[in-house]
């Protein structure tokens, strides 16, 4: 009976968090997912002349590929998009019973994010923050006022618990980059101010993902992360001791760059059973998924 019990013991203590039961959340820029109506019809040429049908189709198959239980979003119309693009999915068997859409107000791409979820949300979204601002200089000095066009927050019950989900888009470094890292940055310093009072909030549970446009250590993502002030700081899941393979999502002129986030607080971090890049075909979008697996019951 003592040797049975002591290889029980033995066995119990060789079981990985991956053997748990897991919830994968994801990000993915779904690359100008737009249709071909007005009043934005000409960023549906940015995907090399699909076809609205076509573009949902490499969308829906990447999605289904990605199989995430909760999934941020960039890079999309608004609901109507998002609705085609879950009724492809629910084609396939794959379809989301819960997705939401932000209300944002970026005045040149008309882009937003989206949350698609097999979760129900707690409290009613918060779809966009149009009081927010943050003044920032150029590279040459002149003073400007940045704003969060692409962000939203949805508080989710995974497993029973309650899970803040933040999805973001920030500031491209293509086009204006007298602008764009200062933009960014006020941007980052933003999103910072909405986190942190969830964060210091008994034992939080938050995820941060999306496109940061900014690689691991910038300036914008320490702030984020809340490296520079002295609250609860948020972990890069690429960072956990269970990352598969190399991190970088998006190639531009041969350089490989990890834009693509999944940042998390310490009570998620710490029950990482796998974090993973799922490598998208090229039709589908010019970047690739950050995935991670959460062992939320063992």
């Amino acid at each position: 009976m003592m040797r049975f019990a002591l290889k029980l013991c033995a066995a119990l203590l060789l079981v990985s968090p991956a053997s748990a039961e897991t919830v994968r959340f994801a990000t993915l820029n779904a690359w100008w997912l737009f249709d071909d109506q007005p009043p934005h019809a000409s960023w549906g040429g940015q995907r090399d002349d699909q076809s609205w049908e076509d573009a949902l189709a490499h969308v829906a198959d990447a999605v289904a590929r990605i199989d995430a239980d909760v999934l941020a979003l960039q890079e999309v119309e608004d609901r109507q998009a998002v609705e085609r693009l879950n009724a492809v999915l629910a084609s396939r068997g794959k379809g989301y019973p819960h997705y939401w859409v932000g209300a944002g107000d970026d005045p040149f791409t008309g882009q937003d994010v989206a949350v698609l979820s097999r979760f129900p949300n707690l409290t009613e979204p918060v779809r966009s923050y149009p009081a927010m601002q943050e003044d920032f200089h150029t590279n040459n000095g002149y003073p400007r006022v940045a704003a969060l066009h692409k962000f939203m927050r949805v508080d989710l019950e995974v497993e029973g618990e309650p899970v803040t989900v933040f999805a973001l888009h920030l500031k491209s470094k293509r086009g204006n980059r007298i602008t764009s890292d200062g933009e960014r940055l006020a941007q980052a310093r933003m999103v910072r101010r909405l986190v942190r009072p969830v964060l210091e909030k008994g034992q939080p549970k938050i995820v941060v993902m999306g496109d940061f446009n900014d690689i691991p250590g910038s300036p914008a993502l320490r702030e984020i992360r809340g490296l520079n002030d002295a609250s609860w700081d948020l972990s890069n899941a690429a960072e956990s001791e269970r990352m598969d393979g190399e991190a970088w999502t998006y190639q531009y002129r041969g350089n490989k760059e990890q834009i693509d986030h999944v940042l998390l607080s310490k009570f998620l971090f710490d029950k990482v059973a796998s974090a993973s890049v799922v490598r998208i075909d090229s039709q589908a979008s010019d970047h690739d998924a950050f995935a991670v697996d959460i062992a939320f019951s063992e």
